[in-house]
C-alpha cells in the first residue's frame, strides 16, 4: 500500500495491489483503518506500506519509457500533472514483430519480466488510445481493410463513458448532472451548445479522438553522453572475444572523456544477438545478394528488437574514464550473465553457446568534469585514498547490486526513526551538499552522545514496573522495565526531553525520551508514548 500525509487528515491511502483490496483496503481511507483490514485478512502473512513519492514515479515512468525504445523509437508521457501512460508510435514497425498482437504479446512479457501489470490497447488517434486503455479490457478487433479497422475503432469508442475524452473534473460533474454517460450521447449534442457551456474543451477532445485536430506524441529522449558501436561480421559466442571487443569501444569512450577532461558515472553496454532474416536467407541468396542483405540489415539493426539483447549497466561511486578501472566491473557482470545461461552452479561452463553476439553497443550518460587534486608529500595514508575507497564501492555494487550498497540521506522532521532514507551510493549524479544543522531550541547543538547508536527500526514496548512490583502508571521514569522476559533495573536517568512532530506530517506524535542506565551496565534510549501512556525501547548507546 502507498500512503500519503494529508493536512488535516493524518496518513491516507494513495494505492493498494489488487490483493489487498480483496480484504476491503480502499484509496482514500486513513491508513490505520486499511492496516487493519488487511493485517485481520487471513490470505496475508505480511504486507508491505511504502511512502507515496510522486516525483519517484515520474522518474520510473520516465526510464520505463526509455527502455520502451526497444519496441518503437518514438516513446513519450502522456500530458498531465501525473503522467500514467506511454504512448508509442508504432505505425510501419508491427510486421517486424508479426503484427499488432505480437507486438503486445512482447511489450506484456517485456513488462512482466520487470514486474509490472500493464494493459495496452492499439488505436489510430492518442485519444482513443488513452480512452480505451482505461475503459475497455480488449481493444478494438484488428481487420485487413483500413476502413473498417477506423470504422470498429470509432464504435467501440463512442461506447466508452465520458470519462475517456481526457477531460476536466469540473466538466466531468456538469455532463453526469446532465445524465450524459457515454460518448454517443455528447455527439448527438450540437457543437454550437457544447462550446457556449464547456468552451472549446469538449469539441476539442472530439477532434482529437477523431484525427481532426493533429496530437503530436512527445517523444521523450535521454541521448548518451559518447557513444560507440560495432556490428560484427559473424555472430560470437566466446566470452573472451566479445571482451576484447568491449574493452576496444570502451577505450574509444576513455580517450574521447579524457581529452574533455570528464568521466562518466553510468556505463550501459548493451549486446544483440543475430537478426533471424540473416540465416534465413544465407543458405538460398548469392554471394553478392548476401552483401547486399547484410547492409540493409545492419541499417535496420536498432529497428528490430524481436532479437535476443542483453543489458549491462556498470554505475560507479566516482566517475571515471579510465580503462583499468571499468573493465573488471564489466568481466563480473559478464561471468554473471554466461554463468546464469549456461546452467546450474555445477554444470557452469567458462561460457556458454546459448549467447550469441552480432551488435556490441556502447554508451556513457551522466558525465561530469573530472577534478584532479595533487598529493601532498607525506599523504599515503592508504585510508585517505578516496579512489581505493571508490574501487571497493563499484565492485560490491557490481557483484551485489546497486540496491544492496547503500548510504544514509537525512531528511528534515523531529521523529527519530522517520529522519532519514537509504539511496544508492552508486550514479548518482551529483553528491549532497553540506547542510548545517540548526541548533535546538535552547540554542546548543545536540550532543553525539545524547543520541544512541543503535536506533531500533520500530520502537519495542516495555513493561514499566514500580518498587513494589506493581503496573508503573505516573509520568514519571519507573524503577524497572521488562522487555524480552528480562528485567532491567534503573539505576541512573537522564530527561526527560520532549519531541514532538508538526501537524502537517499527519497524526501528532508527541513523546517524553529519556537516556537510563541499567544493572547490567546497559545504556539504553526510551520514551513514553504521551498518547497511550506505554513505554518504549528505542535505541541503545
Amino acid at each position: 500500500m502507498l500512503y500519503r500525509n494529508q493536512p488535516g487528515r493524518g496518513q491516507i491511502v494513495k494505492a493498494v495491489s489488487p490483493a489487498a483490496q480483496l480484504s476491503g483496503a480502499q484509496t482514500g481511507m486513513p491508513l490505520s483503518e486499511a492496516k487493519s483490514l488487511v493485517g485481520r485478512s487471513r490470505q496475508f502473512q505480511q504486507y508491505h506500506v511504502f511512502e507515496h513519492q510522486p516525483h519517484e514515479d515520474l522518474r520510473a515512468l520516465q526510464q520505463l519509457a526509455l527502455d520502451c525504445q526497444i519496441f518503437s523509437p518514438v516513446i513519450g508521457l502522456e500530458k498531465a500533472d501525473r503522467p500514467s501512460s506511454l504512448f508509442m508510435d508504432i505505425n510501419g514497425l508491427t510486421h517486424l514483430f508479426g503484427g499488432e498482437d505480437g507486438l503486445r504479446s512482447q511489450i506484456h512479457e517485456h513488462f512482466q519480466t520487470l514486474g509490472y501489470l500493464v494493459a495496452t490497447a492499439t488505436a489510430p488517434t492518442i485519444g482513443q488510445a488513452w480512452g480505451q486503455v482505461r475503459f475497455q479490457e480488449n481493444a478494438a478487433p484488428s481487420s485487413e481493410k483500413t476502413g473498417e479497422l477506423v470504422a470498429a475503432n470509432q464504435k467501440h469508442f463512442d461506447q466508452l463513458p465520458v470519462q475517456a475524452l481526457r477531460l476536466s473534473k469540473k466538466t466531468l460533474e456538469t455532463l453526469q448532472q446532465l445524465g450524459i454517460t457515454t460518448i454517443a450521447q455528447i455527439r448527438h449534442l450540437p457543437r454550437v451548445g457544447l462550446r457556449s457551456r464547456f468552451g472549446d474543451e469538449v469539441t476539442k477532445r472530439l477532434d482529437q479522438a477523431d484525427g481532426i485536430t493533429e496530437e503530436m506524441i512527445e517523444a521523450i529522449h535521454s541521448p548518451p553522453d559518447y557513444e560507440a558501436e560495432e556490428f560484427l561480421e559473424y555472430p560470437l559466442t566466446d566470452r573472451a572475444t566479445i571482451q576484447v571487443v568491449m574493452s576496444r569501444l570502451a577505450g574509444n569512450l576513455c580517450r574521447q572523456m579524457k581529452a574533455a577532461g570528464r568521466g562518466g558515472l553510468v556505463w550501459q553496454f548493451r549486446l544483440h544477438g543475430p537478426l533471424e532474416s540473416s540465416t534465413l536467407h544465407s543458405a538460398t541468396s548469392s554471394p553478392a545478394d548476401q552483401a547486399v542483405e547484410h547492409t540493409s540489415q545492419r541499417s535496420q539493426a536498432k529497428k528490430i528488437s524481436g532479437r535476443p539483447h542483453h543489458p549491462l549497466t556498470i554505475k560507479l561511486f566516482q566517475p571515471t574514464s579510465e580503462l583499468e578501472q571499468l573493465m573488471p566491473l564489466v568481466e563480473m557482470q559478464m561471468e554473471a550473465l554466461f554463468c546464469a545461461k549456461s546452467g546450474t552452479r555445477k554444470n557452469r561452463k567458462p561460457w556458454s553457446r546459448d549467447i550469441q553476439v552480432q551488435e556490441i553497443c556502447v554508451s556513457v550518460s551522466n558525465c561530469v568534469l573530472l577534478v584532479e587534486r595533487q598529493r601532498k608529500l607525506f599523504d599515503e595514508n592508504p585510508r585517505l585514498d578516496k579512489q581505493a575507497l571508490a574501487h571497493l564501492i563499484n565492485r560490491l555494487s557490481s557483484r551485489l547490486g546497486a540496491e544492496q550498497v547503500l548510504r544514509p540521506r537525512l531528511k528534515s522532521g523531529n521523529q527519530p526513526e522517520d529522519q532519514f532514507r537509504f539511496e544508492p551510493l552508486v550514479g548518482q549524479s551529483g553528491r549532497p551538499a553540506k547542510r548545517h544543522l540548526r541548533p535546538t531550541g535552547n540554542g546548543t547543538a545536540i550532543s553525539p552522545l545524547q543520541r544512541p547508536l543503535v536506533l531500533h527500526t520500530q520502537p519495542l514496548e516495555m513493561t514499566a514496573v514500580a518498587l513494589d512490583g506493581s503496573s508503573h502508571q505516573a509520568p514519571s521514569m519507573p524503577a524497572m522495565f521488562i522487555h524480552d522476559h528480562q528485567r532491567l533495573s534503573v539505576t541512573r536517568r537522564w530527561g526527560p526531553e520532549r519531541i514532538e512532530t508538526a501537524w502537517w506530517r499527519g497524526p501528532t506524535v508527541r513523546r517524553d525520551y529519556w537516556r537510563i542506565e541499567t544493572d547490567h551496565t546497559r545504556w539504553l534510549w526510551v520514551f513514553r508514548n504521551l498518547q497511550n501512556r506505554r513505554w518504549y525501547l528505542h535505541g541503545e548507546f
